[in-house]
């Protein structure tokens, strides 16, 4: 599993990078709009809020600075490809259990809006702790508007009620974050070649998905021993209306097959891909070792071969004349 836990990290230089291509800039021209249509969306979240409600967000957001630092978990990227843009090369992911947790937290008491604000604001804070991308933060944005939506959604049906248990909130979010960190490494090294890209798209799943799982498990257990203990602490939940998956029979097959098949046909061109790749570097690497083996088996005659060519060229009689020496020594390294 190779995940690393620390209780506790030195905040260091504050590191955030910015979009390194016109469509990084883009990127985030779409991630402030659609930022900004969510909170409109979710602008009740805001108004439910008493000035004790606002206090508390506020405070809590100051608190999130230094719990940042706390309860690490980190993972070592599986191999940098050092040809692409600073803002594709693939960072250890890092997440901060303790941070996070607040996030949760929020979004579930207070709503999705004020929870996307939240994770917005680790994400940016949590450069103190290791570098951050600027279009990276806001997965964690997405982390917390996904929660609070997930436990909020009014749907009736046992999809829906299995949806809205506390134990798989935390865990169906968290794939969010990992399809917003993919997304940002395919726009950002599309203009690098399609299999590049691909590969660079799949890495947050390879690299952060471990890290990420079990971040919601650990949160999905914690809310739910909480609860347990302290069942007036459990937000209220609605199930009172249909969803568009229950209107028709042609509606839900629809809704089932079409994802379905859609996924499929990513995951498997995700993963043929995938798989060529890791085999052509892998050939790769044998004819480099190959090469290099052959090489060195010859070092050791080097000596005695080049002392007898040079043996053997300096023995030319026409190198004592000086106007065919040097076309002479030309022709005798060409040879070499």
């Amino acid at each position: 599993m190779d995940v690393r836990f620390e209780i506790w990290r030195q905040p260091g230089q504050f590191s955030l990078m910015y979009p390194g291509s016109w469509t990084g800039f883009v990127l985030m021209s779409l991630y402030l709009v659609l930022g900004a249509w969510f909170l409109f969306v979710r602008c009740q979240d805001f108004k439910r809020m008493g000035l004790k409600a606002w206090l508390v967000f506020v405070t809590i957001l100051f608190l999130l600075l230094p719990a940042n630092a706390g309860l690490i978990l980190s993972r070592p990227a599986a191999g940098a490809l050092l040809i692409a843009p600073v803002t594709v090369l693939r960072s250890p992911p890092t997440l901060s259990l303790l941070a996070l947790l607040v996030v949760s937290a929020l979004s579930l008491w207070l709503g999705p809006g004020p929870g996307a604000i939240a994770g917005l604001w680790v994400g940016v804070t949590s450069a103190w702790v290791s570098p951050q991308i600027l279009t990276d933060t806001f997965a964690l944005a997405a982390w917390g508007a996904l929660l609070g939506c997930l436990w909020y959604q009014p749907y009736r049906g046992r999809f829906f009620d299995l949806l809205r248990l506390t134990m798989v909130i935390p865990v169906v979010a968290a794939v969010g974050p990992l399809w917003v960190l993919s997304f940002n490494r395919l726009v950002e090294s599309i203009h690098l070649g399609t299999l590049l890209a691909i590969d660079y798209t799949a890495a947050p799943f390879r690299d952060a998905g471990l890290i990420w799982l079990l971040n919601g498990l650990v949160a999905g257990v914690i809310f739910t021993l909480l609860f347990w203990l302290f069942p007036r602490l459990r937000p209220a939940q609605r199930s009172d209306k249909s969803s568009v998956f229950s209107h028709s029979l042609r509606a839900r097959l629809m809704i089932a097959l079409v994802p379905l098949l859609v996924l499929s046909v990513v995951f498997s061109v995700m993963t043929v891909t995938q798989q060529a790749i890791s085999l052509a570097r892998q050939q790769a690497l044998e004819e480099m070792s190959r090469s290099a083996d052959n090489a060195a088996s010859g070092t050791a005659n080097f000596y005695y071969t080049g002392a007898n060519l040079l043996e053997e060229f300096s023995a030319n009689p026409a190198l004592r004349e000086p106007d065919t020496r040097v076309a002479i020594l030309q022709t005798d390294r060409r040879v070499v």
